[in-house]
């Protein structure tokens, strides 16, 4: 039986493809998310939606008990946690941490920075408050115990990985967005899989 890790970017309210998910549930009910999650939605910011759908969408999220969340950042900005003053980001880690209890959604501690861009010091400090640092197979390491993925969604399935950890993001125009790989993951993958969620492996 396979082990298999699916971890999804860009959770978030004003988020597309939802439907998708859960679609993708129907059809491998032991199915296990691992959602990075932006806690404070943009398009709120700039009130192109409202609070009231960030508080229902919420809610919705505490009901999936398969989908498992971690912090992908305050609000998904570039550069955001590329930053090297520590103390800047112990005040950021508490509002990222402060945004997640306001919507009472619970998160592990497994941080993924957008767009992967994430300073030395910044990761050192996320890691002195207990978090584990989710980094890109594609740049180097900074970290010895960081989570890595070794499969994006839109690739061939990895035959020969004892835990294939998958990657890939819920909406957006990535190769390995939801509804580009929705149709190929069928057949990608096996139907005796043992969905794990990162935490787990950990």
């Amino acid at each position: 039986m396979r082990k298999i890790i699916i971890d999804l970017d860009d959770f978030q309210p004003s988020a597309v493809n939802l439907d998708l998910l859960l679609k993708l549930k129907e059809h491998f009910p032991k199915l296990k998310i691992s959602a990075f999650t932006i806690p404070i939605d943009a398009n709120l910011i700039f009130g192109k939606i409202k609070k009231e759908k960030v508080l229902e969408w919420a809610g919705l999220m505490r009901k999936l008990d398969w989908v498992e969340f971690y912090p992908h950042g305050i609000a998904h900005t570039p550069n955001e946690w590329q930053v090297n003053d520590k103390k800047k980001v112990e005040a950021m880690i508490k509002v990222m941490e402060k945004a997640f209890h306001d919507l009472d959604l619970p998160f592990k501690k497994v941080f993924k920075a957008p767009f992967w861009q994430l300073s030395k010091e910044a990761g050192e400090v996320l890691r002195e408050h207990g978090y584990i640092i989710a980094e890109d197979r594609n740049q180097p390491r900074m970290f010895d115990d960081s989570y890595v993925y070794n499969w994006s969604l839109e690739e061939d399935f990895p035959k020969d990985e004892v835990l294939v950890k998958g990657h890939g993001h819920l909406d957006g125009e990535s190769e390995n967005a939801l509804d580009k790989v929705f149709l190929d993951l069928h057949y990608k993958l096996p139907n005796d899989a043992e969905f794990k969620f990162i935490s787990e492996v950990i």
